[in-house]
C-alpha cells in the first residue's frame, strides 16, 4: 500500500543503505522492521505510545503485548466470531 510518512533524513538514509545491502527496497525494510517491533511488544513502550493510546489501541485494536506473539489467521477470526456470535 502506498502512503506518505515524514522520516528524519538520517533514518531514511540508513534504511536505504541497509535495503541496498539486503537487495530489497527501503519500504519493505521499514515495513518488516516496524512489523517486528509491533510483534515484540515495542509498540507498548510508554515512551513510544501517546498517553491513552495503549489502552484503546488504534482503530479499535489493542496493541500486541510480548505475550501476544500469535499470528492471527482467518481461522482465528472465524473462531472468535463464532464464540461471540458476530
Amino acid at each position: 500500500m502506498r502512503t506518505t510518512f515524514d522520516l528524519d533524513d538520517d533514518v531514511l538514509a540508513a534504511a536505504k543503505a541497509l535495503a541496498k545491502a539486503r537487495q530489497t527496497t527501503a519500504g519493505r525494510l521499514i515495513s518488516d522492521t516496524l512489523r517486528r517491533a509491533i510483534q515484540m511488544g515495542l509498540a507498548d513502550d510508554p515512551a513510544l505510545v501517546p498517553a491513552g493510546a495503549a489502552a484503546t489501541g488504534v482503530y479499535g485494536f489493542r496493541p500486541l503485548t510480548p505475550a501476544g506473539h500469535n499470528i492471527v489467521t482467518s481461522a482465528t477470526v472465524r473462531s472468535l466470531r463464532e464464540e461471540t456470535g458476530d
